[in-house]
């Protein structure tokens, strides 16, 4: 069963509106629910704060100082007490306020209390005076010990006001605020969630034609750097895939253009002999050998082709001498052509021990070779050198044809690739030997490989492989 999935236009618009759903639930509790409890923590930062000021000058002994104690909030007050119940100076009206109400038996309890307190304490008074409204106050009170041998009571207060009033006013308010913010806030979710699905909407219609098979569109993204970006890689993969198919259309044709040949040959020949017992001489059944032969070559390499891409053959690396390797094909192949005017000219060298697949290397140099005879000038001269340069032996293999334009390089190692529009096979063959190369080398580590080429000057093939140390 599928499971549903929602579009990330409605995601976003769900993210966006909870957020803001969010902002206001915070802004509620913050200006209503823990109003008065904030309001309350910075009037006792305030009075704790002023009475440790004020207990710094009594503990100096800077008197001066004291006779004007107005720098602090209007509502706060403060006073300073000696241990004989004497106010020595004070700052505000307290009004209401608490110390200017306490008995000479409740400064001796607030002096008690300070003293097994360690010297300070801050606490909340709630005052209810008949005939008077309710207050709060906040007093902070400490012990200090004077410069001039003296001990002190210093007193800061300050009335809380009663913020009922104002929690209630901005309860009103945040009931219109929510609404207006409610309604912005669905509009703007809906907003950036269009504006940010509407790219992707399209590339998603446009990527919905490569399933149908329609691999030249273009994918155009829009508004954000990240979908512009997802865009331009769509698009290319796109052209990778229009390529591919190409490829995959030629390589059929090609395919099947080099199985039909050998195939009406093999045919063509073996019906004669059937019906003209006499043809049966062996020229004729050299043709139908050759041409099965050819056929052979064609489907092991199709075979060998896919293998090695699909990483499905295995490498057996050995140490072996490069040297002797390249002269044993160069003869084999020389013999093999030379009846057809084909010279291989290859100065062997001393021995050269390198690590790989002796096989896959040998692979590599009869294909190249081969794709050297196909492709050398009127001459038919191919020139193989081994060059040892510092830890590395590079085999290059040089013919002397047409040469490979430079837009053409890039491309000579895909499978069947043609610089022309004609379809050349190779006199021995399948048209695959460069692919397999290619795959062939991929899989060795530390080989590298290229091909030098100049039109009307041929080519050189070649690829360098790490010695190994005796």
């Amino acid at each position: 069963m599928n499971q549903k999935i929602s579009g990330i236009k409605w995601k976003l618009f769900a993210y966006l509106l909870g957020f803001c759903l969010l902002l206001l639930l915070i802004l509620t509790l913050f200006q209503t629910v823990f109003l008065d409890r904030f309001y309350k923590s910075i009037k006792t930062n305030q009075v704790t704060s002023e009475m440790v000021t004020i207990s710094a000058y009594v503990e100096a002994a800077d008197w001066s100082s004291l006779t004007d104690l107005g720098g602090g909030p209007d509502d706060l007050f403060v006073e300073v007490w000696s241990m004989e119940r004497t106010l020595v100076a004070s700052s505000g009206s307290f009004r209401e306020g608490i110390h200017t109400q306490l008995k000479p038996d409740e400064m001796d309890d607030l002096i008690a209390q300070l003293q097994a307190q360690g010297g300070t304490l801050t606490r909340r008074y709630d005052g209810k005076d008949k005939g008077k409204r309710p207050h709060e106050n906040i007093v902070s009170a400490q012990l200090v010990q004077s410069a001039d041998g003296n001990t002190y009571v210093v007193l800061a207060s300050a009335e809380i006001t009663p913020v009922n009033a104002t929690v209630e006013t901005l309860r009103v308010q945040l009931l219109y605020i929510s609404g207006i913010m409610l309604l912005l806030s669905v509009a703007l979710a809906l907003l950036i969630a269009r504006k940010v699905s509407k790219p992707i909407e399209a590339i998603s219609r446009t990527a919905g034609e490569l399933g149908k098979g329609n691999y030249n569109v273009v994918f155009r993204g829009t508004g954000y750097q990240e979908v512009v970006q997802l865009a331009n890689v769509l698009t290319q993969a796109a052209g990778e895939l229009s390529k591919t198919e190409e490829l995959r259309q030629e390589l059929i044709s090609n395919v099947s253009h080099d199985l039909r040949t050998p195939l009406t040959l093999i045919a063509g020949y073996s019906e004669m002999i059937r019906d003209m017992p006499d043809e049966a001489n062996a020229e004729n059944m050299q043709v139908i050998i050759d041409e099965t032969n050819r056929l052979s070559s064609l489907v092991n390499d199709l075979l060998d082709l896919s293998q090695l891409q699909a990483g499905t053959q295995r490498m057996s690396i050995e140490r072996f001498d490069l040297n002797e390797l390249t002269e044993e094909i160069a003869g084999r192949v020389s013999r093999f052509c030379e009846q057809d005017g084909y010279r291989i000219a290859y100065a062997p060298v001393a021995e050269i021990f390198v690590n790989g697949d002796r096989d896959r290397i040998a692979q590599v140099i009869y294909n190249i070779l081969l794709n050297a005879i196909t492709h050398t000038g009127p001459d038919k001269v191919i020139t193989i050198r081994l060059i040892v340069s510092g830890q590395s032996a590079r085999l290059e293999v040089i013919d002397t044809g047409d040469g490979i334009a430079p837009e053409n390089l890039p491309h000579i190692w895909e499978r069947y690739y043609k610089v022309d529009s004609t379809h050349k096979r190779a006199a021995s063959g399948s048209g695959l030997g460069l692919a397999i190369v290619r795959s062939i080398l991929d899989r060795h580590p530390g080989v590298d490989y290229g091909v030098e080429s100049e039109v009307g000057r041929g080519s050189t093939f070649w690829f360098s492989i790490e010695c190994s140390e005796a």
